[in-house]
């Protein structure tokens, strides 16, 4: 889970608690370090008081698919209350209308547009990110402005693109799908379609209409769907924001 992946590569002296809706895809207790832990917390319901001013640090990610576009703010006024005054909020995010297939091919693109589609079908915004450092600036978060990665401010991540990344606003860090680094496309772009191959089967299994197969046909789309991605085939790309807001004093 991310939260294992940011323990390996932070201080030990770091406490680290992850919440999730569900404990599904929680790790094994006894694999899991003293200082990290693990919790149920749904961030659309009233914040327990002993979570108030408990962090330095708040970081949400992937919620820009389950969320309807009149819910952003109540998130953020939920989270804010868990930060120290001074703390940073950390939102990254990918805009589901963001997803692509290059070079375009039939069934691959189909594929691409299912986080969109499902998106609009549960009331969300196809580009819902973008209103984020808004629902931030209006809960009392200064937008920290991205920094450009470069030699001098340390390591630059495996994700970062080719180009410089484009700052949209210059509110949120924009790092364009179709720039990222070649070897980090290719494992994104796998991890990403197996992804929605599950989706196509939740969609069967609960029957939701859509134009581009049905129960009975989503097997045929999926080996399809894969047979366009698989090597030297169509890449899927999507694009990542992110938006640093640090809490008013």
């Amino acid at each position: 889970m991310y939260i294992q992946v940011v323990y390996y590569i932070s201080s030990r002296t770091v406490t680290l608690h992850g919440f999730d809706i569900t404990d599904r895809l929680f790790p094994d207790p006894s694999t899991i370090r003293k200082n990290v832990s693990f919790s149920l917390l749904n961030v659309l319901e009233p914040i327990s008081e002993t979570l108030y001013e408990k962090y330095d640090v708040v970081h949400i990610r992937g919620l820009s698919f389950v969320l309807k576009i009149e819910e952003w703010d109540g998130v953020v006024k939920n989270v804010a209350k868990m930060i120290r005054p001074g703390g940073y909020l950390v939102w990254n995010e990918t805009n589901p209308g963001s997803t692509q297939t290059i070079p375009p091919t039939k069934v691959a693109s189909q594929g691409a547009a299912l986080p969109g589609y499902m998106c609009e079908l549960r009331g969300g915004n196809l580009f819902c990110c973008n209103s984020i450092p808004n629902h931030l600036k209006n809960n009392g978060f200064v937008i920290i402005p991205p920094l450009v990665p470069s030699a001098s401010t340390g390591p630059i991540p495996e994700y970062a693109p080719v180009a410089t990344p484009a700052v949209d606003t210059g509110f949120y860090i924009h790092v364009v799908g179709g720039e990222f680094k070649p070897e980090t496309v290719e494992t994104w772009s796998r991890n990403y379609v197996s992804g929605l191959c599950s989706l196509v089967s939740y969609m069967a299994q609960n029957d939701v209409k859509n134009e581009w197969f049905t129960p009975e046909t989503a097997g045929e789309f999926v080996e399809e769907f894969l047979k366009e991605t698989g090597e030297g085939g169509s890449r899927v790309f999507f694009d990542l924001i992110t938006v640093i807001g640090r809490k008013e004093i």
